[in-house]
C-alpha cells in the first residue's frame, strides 16, 4: 500500500428527506458507501466519496453526502494500485467518513429515530469503486 497524504476535502453535496409518516415504529439502515476515481495524476489524485443512507421501510426518507476529495502520494501511482489500496482501506479516508458520519447524526437529530451514527469508517469489502478518469 502507497502512503497518501495532503488531503483536502470540500462537501460537494448533501440531500436529505425524512418524512414521518407515523405509521413505522422502527426501522432498518441500509448505508451504501462509494468512491468514484474522478483523475489520478502522476502522484495526484480527485475522489468523489459518497454516502447514501436510506431508512428501510420508508420511502420517504434518505440522507446522501458526498466529498470531493484530493490525495497525493509520495511517488506516481496506478489506477490498479489504487483501486487494490483502496478495498484495502486507505485510512486517511476516515477523515472523509468521520465528517460524514458527524453531518448525518446533525441532520437525522431531529427526527423521529434521533440522532444516527453511521461508521466513521468504510468497509472494503463492501464499497463500490467506480472509475470516472477523464
Amino acid at each position: 500500500m502507497k502512503n497518501y497524504f495532503n488531503i483536502k476535502c470540500e462537501l460537494e453535496s448533501c440531500e436529505s428527506k425524512i418524512i414521518d409518516e407515523g405509521t413505522v415504529k422502527a426501522v432498518k439502515l441500509e448505508v451504501n458507501d462509494s468512491i468514484s476515481i474522478e483523475k489520478i495524476k502522476k502522484e495526484k489524485i480527485n475522489l468523489i466519496v459518497k454516502r447514501a443512507i436510506k431508512f428501510t421501510p420508508l420511502a420517504n426518507a434518505y440522507v446522501n453526502i458526498a466529498y470531493s476529495v484530493s490525495l497525493e502520494t509520495n511517488e506516481e501511482i496506478e489506477k490498479a494500485q489504487l483501486i487494490k489500496d483502496l478495498k484495502e482501506g486507505i485510512m486517511i479516508l476516515g477523515n472523509v467518513y468521520s465528517r460524514i458520519s458527524l453531518i448525518t447524526a446533525q441532520i437525522t437529530n431531529e427526527s423521529m429515530f434521533g440522532a444516527v451514527i453511521t461508521p466513521p469508517m468504510y468497509d472494503g469489502t463492501q464499497i463500490e469503486i467506480t472509475d470516472n478518469c477523464k
